[in-house]
C-alpha cells in the first residue's frame, strides 16, 4: 500500500502537487471503511510522519491524519493514543470535534471523561 511518488496533477485552474503522505493519509480513510483498522493504524502513522507542514493543504491533510489514526486506534481499543491523536486533530482544526462527537468509531470513548472535555464546544 505505498502511492506512487509525488506528481503533478492538472486541474481546470491549476496544477496541484499529490506528495505520496497525503495519499496515505486518503489510504487511511478507505481502509477504515473497510474496517481494517490496524492496516489503517500503520498507513496512518506513516502519514504524519512524512507530512511536511510547509506544503500547501498541508494543515488540513495533517489534521485529517490524525484524525483517522485517532478513529483506528479507538477502533483497536486503545483509548490513550486515540485520544492523544484526536486531541492533535482538533488542535490543527476544530471541526474534528464536532466530527468526533457524531462518529461511530469513538462509540467505545463516548463516556469517557477524556473524550468529553475533547469534544465540547470550544
Amino acid at each position: 500500500l505505498n502511492p506512487p511518488p509525488m506528481r503533478m496533477v492538472p486541474t481546470k485552474k491549476s496544477i496541484i502537487t499529490v506528495s505520496p503522505h497525503i495519499a496515505r493519509a486518503q489510504m487511511t480513510v478507505c481502509l477504515l471503511r473497510l474496517k481494517k483498522p490496524a492496516k489503517a493504524l500503520t498507513l496512518g502513522r506513516k502519514a504524519i510522519a512524512g507530512i511536511k507542514k510547509d506544503l500547501p493543504g498541508a494543515t488540513a491533510a495533517l489534521a485529517g491524519a490524525h484524525y483517522n489514526v485517532a478513529c483506528a486506534y479507538a477502533l483497536t481499543g486503545d483509548e490513550e493514543s486515540a485520544l492523544d491523536h484526536l486531541s492533535k486533530a482538533i488542535i490543527e482544526d476544530e471541526k474534528y470535534a464536532t466530527i468526533a462527537a457524531k462518529d461511530s468509531d469513538f462509540a467505545n470513548l463516548k463516556n469517557e471523561s477524556g473524550f468529553k472535555s475533547l469534544i465540547k464546544k470550544r
